[in-house]
């Protein structure tokens, strides 16, 4: 599995919460250490938490052109030049995408100076 084969959505839920996350997960949890000759491969914790609402804390990617409704967050802080480059080479292997209910889709993420907590449902997507 390539380290952007495991594809990693939030939904956070719009105004107030008010069902705990089922679980925190870190970014260590993630992917199985060390790397094996297959490449990464998921957690048995993150694949039990597939649909569960999850709390993750990390840092929003520092994007050039941030898109409205749709954000990164890695485990430190990270710049990314889409237009040299491309995402793929500057993100960590453990990147979560985070996507903004309809309500919220005109919002732009921008990176700051501290971590950000996100809440939401856990879809692994397909694998």
């Amino acid at each position: 599995m390539s380290k952007l084969g495991l594809l990693l959505l939030l939904l956070p839920l719009a105004g107030c919460v008010t069902a705990p996350p089922a679980a925190e997960l870190g970014f260590s949890d993630f992917f199985v250490r060390p790397v094996g000759p297959r490449g990464q491969e998921p957690t048995e914790k993150l694949l039990s938490l597939n649909g569960q609402r999850v709390r993750v804390v990390g840092w929003v990617v520092a994007e050039e052109e941030p898109f409205p409704g749709l954000f990164m967050l890695a485990p430190l802080r990270v710049s990314i030049a889409e237009r040299a480059d491309g995402p793929a080479d500057d993100l960590p292997g453990a990147t979560l995408f985070v996507h903004l209910p309809d309500g919220r889709r005109d919002w732009s993420a921008h990176a700051g100076d501290r971590p950000v907590e996100v809440t939401g449902t856990l879809d692994l997507g397909p694998m």
